[in-house]
């Protein structure tokens, strides 16, 4: 039992033996720390809770982890849309509305679940389930993390300047079973393509240094029919488009949710001749 900093957020680990940190993956390590500060810091921020109590326990074979506020709880509306990409209870210039999408990305990508629960003006709980690692990595079975998703290992580049809406992207399609590498602009996108095969491009169309349609159009000369996603917070009239002759195209609007990223990519590669 003890105290997470503020004074009002109680933690307990029950009944746990934890492994060395030597034998924990870095990046479970690090998604941990995430979904702790994560929780907490809505709890402290926004739910006008006056207790909030952080659980750990072991539960067949998997490491329970649960955060448990008093405050003002959610709707069943709110509670169906927390983990999708942009939501927020907050202020159009007070967040992304991205911190859960992300917490739940990187739960997934490591083999883990994630599910809330919540009452108004009673409180709500997030649990967490991560696997236990109880012996060094290197000895863990390759399938002991798998992938429920759509992804065949199809290999994926995502470019977005803006780096929380590409790290979730690459999280979501990471976790359905894609082979995912990112690129921040249309210059670093273009040598990627230049020195390797893809087989869909997921981009932004509003970029600087140049949009996604001139993109797309300059990394096909190097991709021959590559389909290309574009996404956009803009309706894609709104710009002069490029028409790229023999190449599978379709949007996507933003704001979407992961499923609908997900959906989006397997449909254009389904359609997109082999």
């Amino acid at each position: 039992m003890g105290r997470l900093g503020q004074s009002n957020i109680e933690a307990r680990w029950e009944n746990v033996a934890l492994a060395d940190p030597a034998m924990l993956p870095a990046h479970l390590h690090m998604q941990l720390t995430r979904v702790l500060r994560e929780a907490v810091s809505n709890v402290i921020k926004h739910s006008a809770a006056a207790h909030c109590e952080v659980s750990c326990t072991v539960t067949e074979g998997m490491l329970k982890l649960t955060v448990r506020d008093d405050g003002r709880g959610m709707d069943k509306q709110t509670l169906t849309q927390i983990f999708d990409p942009f939501f927020s209870t907050k202020p159009v210039d007070k967040g992304t509305g991205l911190g859960l999408s992300i917490v739940y990305g990187s739960i997934r990508q490591s083999g883990g679940q994630i599910e809330a629960t919540s009452t108004p003006n009673e409180g709500t709980t997030f649990t967490i389930y991560l696997p236990r690692y109880a012996e060094p990595v290197s000895q863990q079975p390759a399938a002991a993390i798998r992938p429920t998703a759509s992804g065949r290992g199809d290999r994926i580049l995502v470019v977005d300047d803006n780096d929380s809406v590409r790290r979730l992207i690459v999280m979501v399609l990471t976790s359905n079973a894609y082979d995912v590498v990112e690129a921040r602009n249309a210059h670093e996108a273009l040598a990627l393509c230049a020195g390797g095969r893809f087989d869909l491009m997921v981009t932004d169309i509003v970029m600087p240094g140049g949009n996604g349609y001139e993109l797309a159009r300059d990394a096909v000369a190097l991709q021959r029919h590559m389909p290309v996603l574009y996404i956009s917070g803009y309706q894609p009239d709104t710009f002069t488009q490029i028409d790229i002759e023999g190449i599978e195209t379709t949007f996507l609007p933003k704001p979407f949710n992961n499923d609908e990223i997900t959906q989006a990519v397997r449909d254009l590669l389904d359609r997109t001749p082999v």
